[in-house]
């Protein structure tokens, strides 16, 4: 009779838990997962030690009416030093546009500026046409992220 009633609860839990899972709260809208879907998150590394972090979102996907003759690259770099040294590189060329933005509207629901050692860049680069995989490369104060890899087309 015990394994019986063990045998029913733990049936009776399991099948709760099917119809939901703990992504089932974040309600996020289409254009917030297309954002999640392209961002990735690298440390800024000296030797083995990591002085930063740098999170990058390819802006063509997230929002492709409007970034569409050139790759464009959010960036936020998160750094304890004030230097603001920050370049960055697409397949080996420099960026054409670098313009640090604060607090826009346009990138504020998904990413509020919170700490005062977080910077955020809007990063231009002309339109590759070479490849469709895109190595972003973001360098700070001599310090380089590990590659970030995007591919262009699904």
């Amino acid at each position: 009779m015990k394994q019986i009633f063990f045998a029913l609860t733990l049936t009776l839990l399991l099948l709760g838990c099917s119809e939901k899972n703990g992504f089932s709260d974040f309600g996020l809208t289409p254009k917030q997962e297309k954002w999640e879907n392209n961002r990735i998150t690298a440390p800024l590394k000296n030797g083995k030690k990591t002085v930063g972090t740098v999170t990058v979102v390819y802006l063509n996907k997230v929002a492709p009416q409007l970034y569409n003759n050139g790759e464009y690259f959010y960036v936020e770099l998160y750094t304890k030093d004030d230097a603001n040294d920050t370049q960055c590189s697409l397949n080996g060329k420099i960026s054409l546009l670098k313009e640090e933005i604060d607090g826009s509207k346009e990138f504020a629901k998904y990413t509020p500026k919170s700490a005062k050692w977080d910077r955020v860049y809007l990063i231009g680069f002309m339109q590759e046409k070479d490849s469709d995989i895109l190595q972003l490369i973001v360098t700070h104060n001599g310090y380089n992220s590990t590659p970030l890899i995007f591919k262009k087309d699904e």
